[in-house]
């Protein structure tokens, strides 16, 4: 039976902008933000304004992504018109857009939208004016701290201050560390822990054992180095914690601490020996950067066995790695 493609031309997605179908219309919008060549690009240009206006906020959604998409500065004064759309998705995909367009043109909307928006699109302005000018954003972001009453924005700002790299922004973000709100805690010390700020470690370290934030602590921790080793041990010498976040740590307290832990060894061993297959392919990931002979044993067994049976490249490529290691 012939199967007729689901895929749109340039000619058939603009028509499409017109049609009477919101799913239509939505896939021309995304079928357009791939228009090639100066042509192309000024017609999907002009076809994706129609999408700004759309009654479906789906369509404008869609119609800012791909205005974005197309890399003409000149996009920024469409998207920005959806700032203030009526529903969040749609403002917040106008800040985000405007974001990954990186015209500096848009820096007022964005200022304005983060000083005055609702707390959604605050969150996401946050980000975006990093995107947009970073030097410029960091007394805008600065000041937000002092301000800034929601828990959510005042971590996206943190965040947004960590990426900056700015190191005088430390002792703001420091005073978040105590914040009654746990996110919050943990947007802070990520964003000290980017500035290298030893004073994020502790409050990291309570975040270890907890299922949805802990992975983003073990990363956080990572980026501090020796300081985070004895939070590392004590984390994998004590029960609980996600299986995931387990193995991210053992990986990175052996990568800090010459391989030579035997609680992390453990727990990447078994890792191998995990029912699940994403938890197997995290161990072997991790070995990859830290294993020693104490790891060809369980690496050999997995090899061999049925559950490994998709993973013997990688297996071979980590033991190779041991055999050529000094």
């Amino acid at each position: 039976m012939y199967h007729r493609s689901r895929g749109l031309s340039f000619e058939a997605a603009l028509r499409d902008m017109g049609a009477s179908s919101p799913r239509d219309r939505v896939m021309a919008a995304e079928t357009l933000a791939n228009a090639e060549g100066e042509e192309q690009r000024d017609r999907a240009f002009d076809a994706l304004a129609s999408g700004i206006g759309d009654p479906r906020p789906e369509v404008r959604t869609t119609a800012c992504f791909s205005l974005a998409a197309l890399e003409l500065p000149a996009a920024w004064e469409l998207i920005a018109l959806c700032l203030s759309d009526a529903i969040p998705e749609v403002r917040q995909s106008a800040a985000i857009a405007l974001g990954t367009l990186g015209a500096k043109a848009s820096f007022e909307a964005l200022s304005e939208a983060l000083g005055e928006g609702p707390a959604d699109l605050r969150f996401q302005a946050a980000t975006s004016l990093v995107e947009v000018d970073a030097a410029a954003a960091y007394p805008l972001l600065l000041e937000a701290l002092k301000h800034e009453e929601d828990p959510e924005v005042l971590g996206a700002v943190a965040l947004s201050l960590g990426a900056i790299g700015n190191a005088e922004s430390a002792n703001a973000l420091a005073a978040l560390l105590a914040h009654k709100a746990s996110q919050t805690r943990l947007d802070a010390a990520y964003a000290l822990a980017q500035l290298g700020d030893p004073r994020a470690s502790h409050v990291l370290a309570t975040f270890l054992d907890d299922a949805d934030l802990g992975w983003d602590a073990v990363i956080a921790l990572e980026t501090l180095g020796s300081e985070s080793l004895p939070h590392f041990r004590e984390f994998l010498n004590a029960p609980g914690g996600a299986a995931r976040v387990r193995i991210r740590a053992a990986g990175a307290l052996l990568a800090l601490d010459g391989g030579k832990n035997s609680s992390a060894q453990g727990c990447l061993t078994a890792g191998l020996r995990s029912r699940k297959i994403e938890l197997r392919g995290l161990a072997l990931q991790e070995l990859s950067k830290c294993a020693g002979d104490w790891a060809k044993p369980a690496l050999v067994a997995l090899h061999r066995s049925f559950r490994g049976r998709r993973m013997r490249c990688d297996i071979d490529a980590v033991l190779a790695k041991i055999e050529h290691s000094p």
